[in-house]
């Protein structure tokens, strides 16, 4: 019996291992969204409008060209009336869109058609990595659902008089479980590799394995060592 409580510790320590180091990627994730959005924001919206500005600055000058043309060609006094009122109104809404172009927030070399389009480009190429950020996401939700279930499975089939002997049991290698789940983070992200995701990580699945809503701190909190172990609910 000794055991198989301290196999069952060891085992529900390391889901809790695996816990953190899923919360840890998730915060990673929504990080890296809010980044990826501040970027869509900043390029998106004002290349367009400036490509917008400028396509219909060229559909103006080409018609203005073509109400030239017609102007010489006509025999018709009247005709060529209505073309000059017409050009010099085409000449105007051209100005009145050439002082919006200065009025852009883009800098003066990003006005090059060429340099608007490579910034679109970008965008969208930020649009498909978060929609990819989103479906990691959810898998990652999925995944944690799925573990959580095993988790709870477990604790509920031990019994009421071996609870406090298990929670002792995980108390101790609860420290090691831990740094091993820090280490394998630190060998995938490397110099990414931020302490405050992983504090955060750490305290938001002790808080939810406790049955508890986790509300995120405003301060950097630093990561408790052997931080006590609440007894599991057995009606949870």
């Amino acid at each position: 019996m000794k055991k198989k409580l301290k196999d069952l510790a060891l085992f529900l320590e390391q889901l809790r291992s695996h816990f953190i180091c899923i919360e840890y990627v998730q915060i990673d994730n929504v990080e890296e969204q809010r980044k990826i959005k501040e970027d869509l924001i900043q390029n998106t919206e004002e290349v367009e409008k400036v490509l917008a500005i400028r396509e219909e600055m060229d559909a103006k000058q080409e018609l203005k060209s073509k109400y030239a043309k017609r102007s010489v060609e006509t025999t018709s006094g009247v005709e060529r009336l209505q073309l000059r009122v017409a050009i010099e109104k085409l000449e105007e809404e051209v100005y009145e869109l050439r002082e919006m172009l200065l009025q852009s927030k883009l800098d003066a070399e990003l006005l090059l058609e060429k340099d608007l389009k490579k910034k679109l480009k970008i965008s969208k190429m930020c649009e498909r990595l978060l929609s990819s950020l989103k479906n990691q996401y959810e898998q990652l939700n999925e995944e944690k659902r799925e573990l959580r279930a095993v988790y709870d499975t477990k604790v509920k089939a031990v019994a009421a008089e071996d609870m406090e002997e298990l929670i002792e049991v995980r108390q101790a290698v609860r420290d090691e479980e831990t740094h091993r789940a820090r280490a394998e983070l630190l060998a995938k992200y490397g110099e990414a590799f931020k302490d405050r995701f992983f504090d955060e990580a750490v305290e938001k699945v002790d808080c939810e394995m406790r049955g508890k809503v986790y509300v995120k701190r405003e301060q950097t909190i630093e990561s408790p060592k052997g931080a006590k172990l609440y007894p599991e609910q057995k009606s949870r």
